[in-house]
């Protein structure tokens, strides 16, 4: 799995990137039993997909632009 770590200026992990696919792996993995999702949760991950199909990404390195790292 090929992850991205995002940092803070004093070199803290804050934020994890991971392609779309493994991300929906995970997902698919994750049963209500192992990790408690509540309706927050199911509509967050809802709000992600719809902007993904709409196109609203960004890049990692935009990303890392925006955040100043």
């Amino acid at each position: 799995m090929k992850l991205h770590y995002l940092t803070d200026d004093e070199g803290r992990q804050v934020a994890v990137v991971i392609p779309i696919e493994q991300w929906e792996a995970i997902l698919e993995q994750l049963t209500d039993d192992e990790v408690p999702l509540t309706e927050e949760d199911y509509q967050a991950i809802r709000e992600g997909k719809e902007e993904i199909e709409r196109g609203e990404v960004i890049s990692l390195q935009e990303l890392k632009t925006k955040h100043g790292l």
